[in-house]
């Protein structure tokens, strides 16, 4: 099967895009907010930012030198890939658990059963709809792969297999994220009321707007655990938070499905800032972070599972942990920074996701009653908090209003 390029060559304009939409932001949105905390200064990020740019530019010179592809082949022992340097990588063929043709191009993953050896060079290969010649050349390698496979005395079994897996990818994949569209969408039009009412920035108006107030939650007003997820103290704490949770979410509500997904989101949410008001750290704290680390915490739990697994569950590799860990431990310096609600949500997470995420080859330990009981309670419970922030913020603009009318009224004879 002849490739016009190797998976790894991009077009110049494409190489581009990916460096100015996706390395782009993950290094000039921690700089901005650097600089907007005072933790650096301006010099210092705009240097950080031109090593940035000329680390890019030598990427590129060196993305554009690769040689020309070699062929695809698939034969009775695996499928053999084009590389730009080195052996040809390769899957063995009865390790192949995907084999998926798509508008985007072709996506073959091999599975090793724990305890056995690979025979094969890699465990997975994406080729995006791009490197082939024909758009029908991924269908093709697909309809190769199943051919050998079906001359095997075990062919049965494998494309059984395969379409298992094709199945439940393709079901992941169509699976929309209602509930983590909902929640950004809710946290925007929140943050629209703050921005008409001039509340940003104000600790006051916040405060009255249901803002997890340590003192206030202490005395009985729980109700601001739940409506301080929603607020937010500038467009750039609502930015960070808003893309993590689009991201982030996005991924565990197609595996865990949207009851167990509130459920997450609630709790993680809540109880973050519950251990802040607890913890008296922060006076005041706003903001759906503690929510995004217990999406972290579920992501830890379903990687742990599964890491002996060829498919299933939601794996993230060692070395984008370390990355967590590292800017998170940068974060956790900044000032107006709540570590508590960070770490809580971080560790509910990690308790919610033991109980909700799908174990393998069985369920979750709360099955699907139970899960949409509990996310049933949940919305209600946000719904209640909702309304007690509105009549709070209510009462309190009028007494304000009285006061202000007293102070200029004439005194009666």
């Amino acid at each position: 099967m002849p490739l016009r390029r190797t998976p790894a060559q991009r077009r110049p304009l494409g190489a581009l895009v990916f460096l100015l939409m996706g390395v782009a932001p993950t290094v000039a949105l921690p700089l901005a907010w650097f600089v907007a905390t005072r933790a650096l200064a301006v010099t210092t990020a705009l240097s950080l930012l031109g090593l940035g740019a000329f680390a890019a530019v030598g990427w590129l010179l060196w993305h554009f030198r690769l040689p020309r592809p070699a062929p695809l082949v698939v034969d009775n022992h695996g499928v053999r890939f084009p590389y730009f340097r080195g052996p040809q990588p390769w899957l063995a063929l009865d390790e192949i658990v995907v084999a998926r043709a798509t508008d985007g191009g072709l996506t073959l993953v091999a599975a090793v059963p724990p305890g056995h050896a690979a025979r094969g060079a890699t465990g997975s290969w994406i080729l995006p709809r791009r490197v082939f010649v024909s758009a029908t050349d991924a269908a093709v390698v697909v309809d190769s792969v199943r051919a050998r496979l079906a001359r095997r005395p075990d062919g049965a079994r494998l494309l059984a297999r395969l379409d298992d897996n094709a199945e439940r990818q393709r079901r992941f994949q169509a699976t929309r994220p209602v509930v983590v569209w909902g929640t950004v969408g809710a946290c925007v039009a929140v943050f629209a009321g703050e921005w008409l009412t001039g509340a940003t920035g104000d600790v006051d108006a916040l405060v009255r707007m249901g803002a997890n107030a340590g003192a206030a939650v202490r005395q009985g007003e729980l109700w601001r655990v739940v409506t301080a997820c929603l607020l937010h103290g500038s467009v750039l704490h609502l930015v960070m938070n808003a893309t993590s949770l689009w991201s982030t979410g996005a991924l565990v509500e197609r595996w865990l499905g949207r009851p167990a997904m509130i459920l997450v989101l609630f709790c993680s949410g809540a109880g973050g800032h519950l251990a802040s008001a607890l913890a008296q750290r922060a006076p005041v704290s706003v903001g759906i972070s503690g929510a995004v680390f217990g999406l972290l915490g579920v992501l830890l739990v379903s990687s742990w599972r599964y890491r002996a697994q060829g498919t299933g569950g939601l794996r993230v590799p060692a070395s984008s942990w370390l990355f967590l860990l590292v800017a998170n431990a940068l974060l956790s310096t900044l000032p107006f920074l709540d570590v508590v609600a960070h770490g809580a949500g971080f560790a509910l997470g990690v308790v919610l996701g033991a109980v909700v995420s799908p174990r393998p080859g069985r369920g979750s330990v709360l099955g699907p009653r139970a899960l949409r009981g509990a996310a049933a309670l949940c919305v209600v419970l946000t719904v209640v908090a909702v309304v007690f922030a509105v009549v709070g913020a209510s009462a309190d603009v009028s007494k304000a209003a009285t006061a202000a009318a007293a102070a200029v009224s004439p005194a009666a004879p």
